[in-house]
């Protein structure tokens, strides 16, 4: 411990101080894993596979553009897709809500949440559900949608559902080994959790990366798991989403050159989406930041459109994520939206190993 440090000494204070905290939480978590294991509660299975997206620590590692990837990949494989998830925030209590039913009808955004109805309409073939039972949604999107396939956002901790198949995110930016456990810290369970995981994707990796980290963190995911596969991959901006004439139109990421604007977003990590703007060569004017998972009041998108008249800026921009979250009439055409690929450096989850799994299940 160094007091020439005095950053590091608040950190450790911190997590000394919430020890006690941390030890509660270890052994409630511990009693919920050995309840599901004793079957002192009900863990469901479904007919057909379940493949989970899910990662170790709280805050975004890159769920949502890696569940669009792979349901667009088994949708090209002409399988019926199901998205089961929680729906974060979502206001309405609804038990279940039919975000999508892959026809073109959505439901409202408090009804679905953010990221389903992100999903939702990026994926509009695909069956996007929500509800705190996951179980009951999959039984749902297989009895009334005839889905052949699930994917399970966020499912690596809930037990409710069994999975035939557990992807886990590590984020290229995290230190796991120097993580702890909530809430002295971000793990929502100790590393060792990785040995139920089939494949492990390290996402958010920049362009210019460091070898040496890259292959820390699989060396970390061998120690817990031997025979885990592992994937490497980054999330690249590639179009822009612009309201014109009352449609929703992808434009050049090009257009960002030199464009002065007010970059805006609710993100847990906020940092990274302001980097990738200025990136792209924008005129970062102004950087605003939102709870993650903010919900957008009157008062806080007339802040934006004044801010946009005080310092001259031709538009606002920010994530998708985020977009789906503003009136449409109160933006209008003065907001852009950033557009995300994942692009695959470094193997990739086999999708066709996921079409097998569902093959072999329908016999």
């Amino acid at each position: 411990m160094s007091w020439g440090n005095p950053h590091t000494f608040a950190d450790k204070f911190c997590v000394n101080l919430l020890a006690p905290a941390t030890f509660v939480y270890e052994s409630l978590l511990n009693i919920h894993h050995l309840a599901y294991q004793e079957k002192w509660l009900h863990s469901g299975k479904l007919s057909y596979p379940v493949i989970s997206i899910g990662n170790l620590t709280v805050g975004g590692t890159g769920k949502t553009p890696i569940i669009v990837d792979l349901a667009n990949q088994l949708l090209a494989q002409n399988m019926k897709v199901g998205i089961l998830s929680r729906g974060y925030k979502r206001s309405n209590n609804q038990a279940i809500t039919v975000v999508s039913d892959g026809q073109g009808n959505f439901a409202s955004i408090d009804a679905a949440g953010d990221e389903p109805l992100m999903m939702a309409q990026m994926l509009p073939q695909a069956i996007v559900i929500v509800g705190q039972d996951r179980f009951m949604c999959g039984q749902k999107a297989i009895n009334d949608y005839d889905c052949k396939i699930l994917l399970l956002d966020d499912g690596f901790q809930h037990w409710r559902l069994q999975r035939d198949y557990d992807i886990v995110l590590l984020d290229y930016n995290d230190e796991p080994w120097n993580d702890n456990l909530l809430p002295a810290g971000r793990l929502r369970e100790p590393l060792s959790a990785l040995k139920r995981a089939n494949h492990v994707v390290i996402t958010k990796i920049p362009k210019v990366y460091n070898a040496e980290k890259i292959e820390r963190l699989k060396k970390l995911v061998t120690q817990h798991a031997a025979n885990c596969s592992i994937s490497l991959c980054q999330f690249q901006p590639s179009s822009l989403r612009q309201l014109i004439a009352g449609r929703w139109t992808d434009l050049s990421i090009d257009k960002l050159r030199d464009l002065p604007v007010i970059a805006f977003c609710g993100l847990a990590k906020a940092q990274g989406f302001f980097e990738s703007v200025k990136q792209l060569g924008a005129n970062v004017l102004q950087q605003i930041s939102f709870s993650d998972h903010h919900s957008y009041s009157e008062k806080d998108t007339e802040m934006l459109k004044q801010k946009l008249t005080e310092l001259n800026a031709e538009y606002l921009i920010t994530t998708r994520k985020d977009l789906v979250k503003l009136d449409e009439t109160t933006v209008s055409s003065r907001i852009l939206a950033i557009n995300l690929n994942t692009k695959w450096i470094e193997g990739t989850p086999d999708v066709a190993d996921l079409v097998k799994i569902s093959s072999v299940l329908m016999q």
